[in-house]
Order: structure tokens, then C-alpha cells, then sequence
């Protein structure tokens, strides 16, 4: 009896070591040549630091991830070091522990009126409603930027009782506190694969699933290497943990999954779940140069953390104040990213520049002059992913739950779009399998 795995992201990796532990035969499908997914980390000597192109932080304090981590010897440091924000005028300053955007006020506004309307509605029509008045057009701008760029999402498409679902389950973890993996998020992803190994578990990579046969027992997957070489696989079920911009492709279109007989059953669910468009670029440095531009004005405060600006080409940025390496993260999510999904990667870290050099007062040439190198990675254009991770669209705070619920018996669903409130998160991914592998081991 087997059972295939449909993706080694970290959602795929969590289903196959559960599974492999009890005893069922498991067969992993990925179509990269690699593992991780949307966990994407890399490795220069140069930086001294593991450079995260994909998921980066552990947010709050989340079982799924701090247990794994410490079975694996894994370190887990909080983040540390103080916010700023960068005004209209163009002038930083020190600013509180939250984001811009992310304070109470109007999502409390946001809790009354989900308590007495049933209609979902897009954050930009909530934003229009006379209940937000009160809120200044500053604040509400904050608002769209820091739901665009956190949930890399669009304001006239999410949903505001997704964004209220998601508000409390990080509450219930204390997301308001983050950590990184110290060794690199890869290293996770690499200890689920060498445990799944241990007991039985069987990875192909280069394998493209084209189609799946799940009509009858066994479940038939159909896949295709980078060459056109063609694979069949067999198993009494299969869990897919596919991205929601995978399984959201067009019949025709490059990738596009053929299921037979046709999920339309999570079609109209899908049209409800939408994924975010982000885009990150980390510069590494020779050192630390911005200390001094911030001790100039306030000496007490110079460690960042993250930097909060506006009028600039990218406006979030964050440092690793945890290490001695001289790095910074900038980051665009929902309709900016948009705008830039199809610069080239070059043009990209030029851009990044220059906003570090609008911020700061510092000249383009005196950064790249203490520039070691530029790492960034365009996730809506990778057509294993067709976007970062999912948010909820007008009416979608349940489809997450349908989603994942089985077909048949043979047919399981996972990935960070099914979980329960922890969508776009890697703790919420590693539960969605364990779920979907106990589901099984349940009905086995």
C-alpha cells in the first residue's frame, strides 16, 4: 500500500515523514530539483548568513515549528532591533513595535462590523464605509500598505473576515513576536527529508505531475521530466499539496494539473482563495554602514530592525541584528509587486539601491561600493508556485477548511492555503500535513 506525496515543500515533507514513521509506503513527487519549495534558502560564504529567497521568519510561537526545530538541534533566535519610519518629508525617525498600519483602532471597527453583517467585503470597501470616518486618510493609506505588503495582498480583492481570522490566529501564537531559523529555513526542510528517508519514504525530483487519476483505487499520477520523459505512479491515495497558483492553472496553460474526474467541487472554492504577489531582495554589505546614518539621531536606537518608509521604490526593509553580517531585506507585496513581477533580477537590486540611497541620504555609488552581492527571486513568475502564498478573497474565510477536506478517500489536500487561520505561514503549512497524513492513517 502506498501513498503519493504530491510536492516536497514543507507541507509535502511534514505528510511524508508522518506517514513514512507509521509504516505506509510513501512516494514524494517534486517537480524542482530540489526540496523546500517555497522555503528557498541559500548558502554563500561570502555573506556569513544564510540568505532566505523564500519564507524567512518564524512567526510568534508556533509548536509545528519550535518542536521540530528542536529535535533537528536547530537554533531559533528572536529578532531583535528597533523599527523607524521614514515620513512625507523624507526624514527618518525611531517609531513604536508596531508597523505602521497594524494597530488596533480600525481593525476593531473592522471585529464590530463582521459581528453584525453577514456580506463579506474587500478591504477597500470597508475602508469607503462611513463606520471608518473617524479613521484618518493617512492611517487607512497604512492600512492598504501594510495588508498589501504583510498578506501580499490586493485591497479591492481580500476579504476583511479573512484578514480578521488571520489577525486572531496569530494572536493565539503571540505572533506579534518573530524569530529566524539560524541556521536557514532549508536546514527544516532538510532534517524532514532525511527523517522521511530513514523510514522508507522514496523522493523523484524533475517530476512534473501532468495529471491525476483518482477515480478508483489505486490513485494514478501521471508526471513529466524538464525533457519530456514521462512517469506513472500508482498508490491507494494521494495528498496534494500543490500551490493554490498551481492549482488555480488553466486548462492549456503551462503546468496546469488535468485531475480526472474534475475537482469542480474546489474550483469554486479556489475562486475564493487568491495568491499574493510579493517580491523580496536581500544586499549584503561589507558592514554595517547604515549604524551610523541612524546614530545621528538617536544613538540609542541604532540596531534595525525594520525600517517602515513611503515615496520610495521599496518601502519595507529589515535588517538581521541578530548576526555580525552586514544585511538588509527589502520587500514589496500585493499591487506594487505587481507592477514589478517582470524586471530582471539586476534591475531589481538596482532599484533596491536606490531606495536605500533615498532613504538614507547616501549616494547609489557609495553603496555599491560596499556591495558584496544582491540576492532576489521573483516568486510570482516561478511556475512551481505562480505566486508567494495565499490570502482570502471577499467571501473566502472558509475556504480554506473546504479545501482541505479529502475526496473519496483517496484524494487529501494540504499546503499553507488549507490550514486554519495560518495561511501564508510555514508553521500553518507544516500542520496542513500532518492533517492531511493523519487523515489518511485514519482511514487506512
Amino acid at each position: 500500500m502506498e501513498v503519493i506525496v504530491i510536492g516536497a515543500g514543507i507541507s509535502g515533507l511534514a505528510a511524508a515523514r508522518e506517514l513514512s514513521k507509521a509504516g505506509v509506503e510513501t512516494i514524494v513527487l517534486e517537480a524542482r530539483d530540489r526540496i523546500g519549495g517555497r522555503i528557498h534558502t541559500i548558502h554563500d560564504e561570502r555573506v556569513g548568513i544564510p540568505i532566505e529567497l523564500g519564507a524567512e521568519f518564524v512567526h510568534g510561537d508556533p509548536p509545528e515549528i519550535l518542536d521540530l526545530a528542536k529535535e533537528a538541534g536547530l537554533g531559533v533566535v528572536k529578532t531583535r532591533g528597533k523599527s523607524w519610519f521614514l515620513d512625507q518629508r523624507g526624514e527618518l525617525a525611531p517609531s513604536g513595535d508596531e508597523p505602521p498600519g497594524s494597530d488596533d483602532e480600525l481593525w476593531n471597527i473592522a471585529r464590530s462590523y463582521i459581528d453584525e453583517h453577514k456580506p463579506d467585503i474587500s478591504l477597500a470597501e470597508f475602508l469607503g464605509l462611513p463606520i471608518t470616518a473617524a479613521v484618518s486618510d493617512g492611517e487607512k493609506e497604512w492600512v492598504k500598505r501594510f495588508v498589501s505588503g504583510f498578506h501580499a495582498a490586493e485591497p479591492a480583492k481580500v476579504g476583511i473576515y479573512g484578514l480578521i481570522e488571520t489577525q486572531d490566529a496569530e494572536e493565539s501564537i503571540n505572533g506579534i513576536t518573530s524569530h529566524r531559523i539560524r541556521e536557514g529555513y532549508s536546514r527544516l526542510a532538510d532534517f524532514l527529508q532525511l527523517s522521511s528517508q530513514q523510514s522508507g519514504a522514496k523522493f523523484f525530483f524533475d517530476n512534473i505531475v501532468t495529471s491525476i487519476d483518482w477515480d478508483n483505487r489505486p490513485v494514478r499520477v501521471r508526471a513529466r521530466s524538464v525533457d519530456g520523459q514521462n512517469f506513472f505512479y500508482e498508490g491507494s491515495a494521494a495528498i496534494v499539496t500543490l500551490p493554490v497558483g498551481v492549482l488555480k492553472r488553466s486548462m492549456g496553460s503551462e503546468n496546469h494539473v488535468n485531475f480526472s474526474p474534475e475537482i469542480d467541487q474546489k474550483r469554486s472554492i479556489l475562486d475564493r482563495i487568491e495568491m499574493g504577489c510579493a517580491r523580496r531582495v536581500t544586499l549584503a554589505f561589507k558592514e554595517k554602514w547604515w549604524i551610523e546614518s541612524l546614530s545621528t539621531i538617536d544613538r540609542s536606537k541604532a540596531d534595525l530592525g525594520f525600517l517602515f518608509g513611503q515615496n520610495v521604490p521599496i518601502s519595507v526593509w529589515w535588517a538581521d541584528e541578530t548576526s555580525n553580517a552586514a544585511t538588509v531585506t527589502g520587500w514589496i507585496g500585493g499591487p506594487k509587486a505587481i507592477e514589478m513581477e517582470k524586471l530582471e533580477d539586476e534591475q531589481f537590486i538596482d532599484i533596491a539601491v536606490t531606495s536605500l540611497s533615498r532613504i538614507f541620504g547616501v549616494g547609489e555609488s557609495a553603496l555599491e561600493s560596499h556591495l558584496i552581492e544582491g540576492f532576489t527571486y521573483d516568486w510570482h513568475c516561478d511556475p512551481f508556485s505562480c505566486g508567494a502564498y495565499t490570502y482570502m478573497g471577499v467571501g473566502g474565510a472558509d475556504a480554506p477548511s473546504r479545501l482541505a477536506e479529502p475526496l473519496s478517500g483517496r484524494l487529501y489536500f494540504a499546503g499553507e492555503a488549507t490550514s486554519n487561520g495560518h495561511w501564508g505561514t510555514v508553521h500553518g503549512a507544516i500542520a496542513s500535513g500532518l492533517r492531511a497524513a493523519r487523515e489518511i492513517l485514519e482511514t487506512l
